[in-house]
């Protein structure tokens, strides 16, 4: 069925202070050109700013500042559907206060300039009544919010002045099947589907994510100034395709401020103590940090004879508590790889305290902080599809011993061309399955991805190869699921309201050739309930998969890392060559 896309419509909404709300007006889709399939949705958001500083301390040190912004973009309804972060940074080195908080000379500066951009495409397809929303004759309105914040750390002794502000550009696609759209024949190379990506763009199918339970590492109270390696186990990449790491990172601070008048009158005593605590990341996002922080006053009078913590002009407090929380999450496939694999990745912890205080000029002050903390890390995914396993769609031609048969026609005991194997394999099963998408609940998890001919290299694949979702094809000796490489234009996702799928099981996980092209073989993760012919019990969950495929998988399941990288790199590749042909 062939997959049109309107022409992109952009909306710019220029920089403006801080946070703010504003709304964004496009054309509707116009329902007279066919059936709305999605809605793109794309999102670019700019943070800008300066921050002056000034070092108020004896030292020199560094001061180091964020404009973490947040774009959100909403529906005609109101409802959520996309949010972008963009966060501004910047860092200087002060010397110690050279007597004039100007914001100049050695122990001031003004970090001018500092600006991100980030940007998400959104493929917008819930229901029904909210795609109507963005079809007829009306305007389609979206609601766009910003918020700005400022963050800071470095020195205890800091003056600073942020100005910040952020702007953003929406622009809205519509995918839609013409009127009088039909369903193309799976073994042939008709049924083209048309796009506006250029070049390709990656980007997942829209699945429900799963998150992890959290691994949690806590450090007793114990004077600052320590460090503590706390080792957390690295995300199964057989699960599933790693979105998100959520790192939460929760101090306790203990303190205690003692402080003695030596002045012959009253006086007033301020001091402040602040533990800060420091989770470091091995990926560009180099830490996360929460500081937790007390106050304590005290009125003293004037000198009594005794240079001592209590009387008329001394007072120990004692038992003062603070605490705070900082939550993050890694995104980005840089933050993302050193958390994926086996075994374990070593996290630093460390607490280091500073403290503040004023008082009388001849004063007697003793300091002590403690501090400890928690932190929690939990995974959030896209799990292997339960639902479907790796098929192929009827039509599709398989290299056996007899040459090139279709899918549907091979039978139990024909040999069929391995990569991996002896050459050939006999097949001890064929699969069928019969998938009504226009009545499933989430049709893009049976819609056959189609990788066009060429698609990795001439003759990979010879003619276009219609596969399930998740079935993989095996690239660079690994495995990966073909929904990972969808960009567009050589693979792409083609909306069908229905498709027979096929999988030939060999006595071991193999690599066959379809169409040409190396795809796996059927692995029995003992569910086979999907298929009308073979009877098995449901696989009951995610990590039964993963063992499942690390003790008899065929090759590396790779839904992430440098190698899906590579994959890509090779698809966009001749993705380009095809175009500029």
């Amino acid at each position: 069925m062939t997959t049109d896309t309107t022409v992109l419509q952009q909306q710019t909404i220029a920089t403006t202070a801080s946070d703010w709300s504003q709304t964004v007006t496009f054309a509707p889709f116009d329902p007279t050109l066919g059936t709305l399939v999605d809605v793109q949705v794309g999102i670019t958001a700019d943070v800008t700013g300066s921050v002056s500083l000034e070092n108020l301390g004896a030292t020199s040190g560094t001061a180091s500042v964020s404009l973490p912004g947040e774009i959100s973009v909403f529906d005609p309804s109101g409802a959520f559907i996309a949010d972008v972060n963009a966060n501004a940074t910047g860092s200087a080195t002060l010397a110690a206060f050279d007597g004039t908080d100007n914001y100049l000379g050695n122990s001031g500066t003004t970090l001018a300039g500092l600006s991100s951009t980030q940007s998400l495409l959104d493929f917008y397809q819930v229901t029904t009544s909210d795609l109507a929303l963005f079809s007829g004759t009306d305007p389609v309105s979206l609601t766009v919010d910003a918020s700005v914040l400022f963050d800071e750390t470095g020195l205890a002794n800091l003056q600073a002045l942020s100005h910040a502000g952020a702007g953003a550009v929406i622009s809205l696609q519509y995918d839609y099947i013409a009127a009088g759209g039909t369903s193309p024949g799976f073994g042939s190379t008709s049924g083209v589907v048309t796009t506006t990506f250029s070049p390709p763009t990656f980007f997942p199918i829209s699945t429900n994510s799963l998150t992890t339970s959290p691994q949690t590492f806590t450090v007793a109270d114990a004077t600052t100034g320590w460090t503590d390696d706390l080792l957390v186990a690295k995300f199964n990449p057989a699960l599933g395709a790693l979105e998100t790491v959520n790192i939460t990172v929760t101090g306790n601070e203990i303190a205690s401020v003692g402080a003695a008048n030596l002045d012959a009158t009253p006086a007033t005593v301020g001091a402040t103590e602040t533990a800060t605590l420091t989770l470091a990341l091995p990926g560009p996002t180099t830490s996360v940090t929460t500081s937790p922080s007390v106050t304590d006053s005290m009125s003293l009078g004037s000198f009594d004879g005794t240079q001592g913590f209590s009387g008329a002009s001394g007072k120990l407090d004692q038992g003062l508590t603070g605490a705070a929380t900082t939550s993050t999450q890694l995104g980005s496939a840089a933050d993302l790889a050193p958390f994926t694999g086996s075994g374990t990745i070593s996290l630093p912890l460390s607490a280091v305290g500073t403290s503040s205080l004023d008082g009388p000029g001849n004063l007697l002050t003793e300091l002590l902080d403690q501090a400890g903390g928690t932190v929690a890390i939990s995974y959030t995914y896209t799990p292997v599809d339960t639902n479907l396993v790796q098929c192929f769609a009827a039509g599709t031609q398989i290299s056996t011993e007899r040459g090139e048969i279709a899918v549907e026609a091979i039978r139990v005991g024909d040999k069929v061309r391995v990569v991996l194997g002896d050459g050939l394999a006999p097949v001890i099963w064929v699969g069928r399955r019969e998938a009504d998408c226009a009545r499933h609940a989430q049709p893009r998890k049976v819609w056959p991805v189609r990788v066009a001919a060429g698609a990795f290299g001439p003759g990979r694949p010879r003619a276009d190869l219609f596969l399930s979702p998740d079935h993989s094809l095996y690239v660079h000796e690994v495995l990966i699921p073909v929904r990972h490489l969808i960009n567009g234009s050589t693979i792409v996702q083609v909306p069908v309201e229905r498709v027979t799928y096929y999988h030939l099981e060999l006595s071991q996980h193999d690599v066959l050739l379809a169409e040409g092209m190396p795809a796996e073989s059927y692995l029995d993760m003992r569910d086979g309930s999907n298929y009308a012919n073979r009877a098995g019990p449901f696989r009951l969950c995610a990590d039964h998969a993963a063992r499942m495929w690390e003790a008899f998988g065929c090759a590396p399941l790779i839904v992430t890392g440098p190698e899906l990288a590579a994959a890509r790199a090779l698809v966009a590749s001749f993705a380009a060559e095809q175009a500029a042909a």
